[in-house]
């Protein structure tokens, strides 16, 4: 089957601008929201900087500090 240019970028056109559905914001005391999640995982572990990452980006907790600052090879 061969596709017209004109119906393959309209094709391409909606794929690309298609809305991508919200995700719901977990409430910073659920049991599932990054924050309780993160220390379940080995400490400094892709898993684990994943998830405190996004427990940083939500705001339920205020650092005073960074976080991750122990698992960044470049401090000493």
């Amino acid at each position: 089957m061969q596709f017209k240019p004109i119906v393959l970028m309209a094709l391409l056109t909606a794929i690309a601008s298609a809305t991508v559905v919200p995700t719901a914001k977990i409430p910073c005391d659920s049991n599932w929201h990054p924050c309780n999640l993160y220390s379940k995982y080995e400490d400094c572990s892709p898993e684990y900087v994943k998830i405190l990452k996004q427990c940083v980006d939500s705001g339920c907790i205020q650092w005073f500090m960074d976080p991750l600052a122990h698992c960044n090879k470049d401090t000493a």
